[in-house]
């Protein structure tokens, strides 16, 4: 008997083009070049046929079956995937002229988590960078609501909305008396689930049957001549597909079992650790339960006014810290930045060698997202840093890039500038690298090779060569070409300023020209200048 054994150079390729294209994001010529860069060529080392990815893509072959004379056989070799992957596959086939784009990750940390309270549209957040490089990031609604008009305009640092969660998951926290409760009385389900569970399985195992039966059944009358060979190729293909589907749902329910309770299990006790979140370390806390029927009717107990108690745990994880860098540095300053995983303090210690020697003092706000500025340093020098965090509860980590330390170099002293026109003296501010640069920066004027406060005034033209040029427009074409010639100059002498005037150099150019154009011509006489 032949077996077919994985190809081990191509197996794990071939699955993971498959299960890439299976997502929907993928169209035909884009998993073409997907497998080219695997290695998955045609004999002559070019990339395959589109006909024959789509031929690869709708093969049975690899969910276990094969197609013999038009018919679906099962197979006795290694599935590469499901049968429910090769569903989807073939939806992805259908479907495929329109890509689902997925975007990359935003790594916000309480993105598509709540609703604004006003119009109940999605929370959404943004991510601001100033020059200094610190990165704040804010929360506000999207305001996609068509029918009501939400008054929310405001912003939420995303530290102040870490703090309304806090007080949130306080009010819905399970105390451990009613995480006990729950966990007993998930025991009994447990109990009276493996009945039904046993039935479920059972309802699967009697419809597999059946379906077997019909193909044996079908066999039979194409034996006996009742079928014609195209009917029983079809009939019998779809009973092999749905003989597969109910095989992978039997196998997929007994590996899993009553896979509902043991997610339940973790909901319970990952409610009952959310108080450990948001309360305070080692402190004794009161609660008393309210409850509320149907009708209204509402019960208190309070532990006949004694109330309920607990203690909380004490806090001894320190914080993660990820994300550690320098944002901005100059000649005497730099700018390190890191974030970490719970609010906790900053302090950055740094030195011209591994051995530091120097430290910040440490900044006691408790934040996420880390800044501290380091200065007194010395231009063209490289520096040794490492980041210090402490939570509320004093625990601290220490990011020192495994023992190797993060570095950054100093950038040499920047120069001046001495302003010609207004002659007014600036000196570029720290982190510019060139003088255009921060000529541009200022929104000032850089021409001849330095900065400027005015823009440039082109030269003027000397008042006898102006006279003599009226005197000889006059003579050779009269007065009426003379006011026209004097129109034309003048727009274009205006044009030739404008690039230069600070009042109007964002006008449209063709607005300009139009409205001097029709401004020129009104005047009956040309005395002295023109233009």
């Amino acid at each position: 008997m032949r077996t077919i054994e994985p190809n081990k150079k191509t197996f794990k390729k071939v699955k993971k083009i498959l299960e890439a294209f299976a997502t929907g994001e993928y169209t035909l010529t884009k998993i073409q070049s997907k497998m080219f860069s695997l290695g998955l060529v045609s004999k002559d080392g070019k990339p395959l046929h589109l006909s024959t990815i789509q031929g690869i893509l709708a093969n049975p072959f690899y969910y276990g079956y094969f197609k013999y004379r038009g018919e679906l056989h099962q197979g006795s070799h290694k599935p590469m995937i499901s049968k429910k992957l090769f569903d989807q596959i073939q939806q992805a086939l259908i479907s495929n002229g329109k890509p689902r784009k997925k975007r990359g990750p935003k790594n916000f940390l309480f993105l598509n988590f709540a609703v604004c309270g006003e119009c109940g549209y999605s929370i959404t957040a943004e991510r601001h960078i100033k020059k200094s490089g610190l990165k704040f990031v804010y929360y506000r609604c999207t305001h996609k609501s068509k029918t009501q008009k939400c008054s929310q305009r405001s912003f939420l640092r995303e530290e102040k909305f870490a703090e309304q969660i806090k007080e949130q998951c306080q009010k819905v926290s399970l105390p451990d008396v009613w995480r006990d409760r729950f966990l007993n009385k998930l025991k009994e389900w447990e109990n009276e689930n493996r009945q039904t569970s046993d039935f479920f399985a059972q309802n699967l195992k009697t419809e597999l049957e059946k379906v077997k039966t019909k193909i044996n059944r079908l066999m039979d009358a194409y034996l006996e001549g009742d079928l014609e060979l195209p009917e029983f190729q079809m009939k019998k293909n779809d009973l092999m597909s749905e003989k597969k589907t109910l095989e992978e749902k039997l196998s997929g329910f007994e590996r899993k079992g009553n896979h509902w309770l043991e997610l339940t299990k973790n909901w319970i006790l990952e409610a009952n650790q959310a108080k450990n979140f948001v309360l305070n370390a080692s402190t004794t806390y009161y609660f008393q339960v309210r409850s509320q029927d149907p009708a209204g009717n509402t019960a208190t107990d309070n532990n006949s006014g004694n109330y309920y108690t607990f203690t909380s745990l004490k806090d001894t994880t320190p914080p993660t810290i990820s994300g550690v860098t320098w944002s901005v540095v100059s000649d005497t300053k730099a700018t390190i930045i890191w974030n970490t995983d719970e609010l906790s303090t900053s302090q950055v210690v740094y030195g011209t060698s591994i051995s530091y020697g120097a430290s910040t003092t440490e900044d006691t706000t408790l934040t996420i997202q880390h800044s501290v500025t380091l200065t007194g340093l010395t231009k063209e020098t490289t520096y040794y840093y490492k980041v210090i965090s402490k939570d509320a509860a004093n625990n601290q980590a220490t990011d020192n890039n495994s023992g190797a330390g993060y570095t950054f170099t100093t950038t040499k002293e920047p120069g001046e500038i001495v302003t010609v026109g207004g002659g007014v003296v600036e000196v570029i501010p720290e982190g510019y690298k060139t003088e255009k640069e921060w000529c541009d920066e200022m929104n000032l004027y850089w021409y001849d090779g330095a900065c400027h406060t005015e823009p440039k005034v082109p030269p003027e033209v000397p008042e006898e060569k102006i006279i003599a040029m009226e005197e000889k427009i006059e003579t050779e074409v009269g007065t009426t070409e003379l006011i026209k010639k004097a129109s034309q100059t003048f727009v274009t002498e205006i044009i030739k300023a404008l690039p230069h005037n600070p009042f109007i150099k964002k006008l449209p150019e063709e607005t300009f020209i139009a409205s001097v154009t029709e401004i020129a011509p009104k005047g009956n006489h040309c005395s002295n200048h023109c233009w």
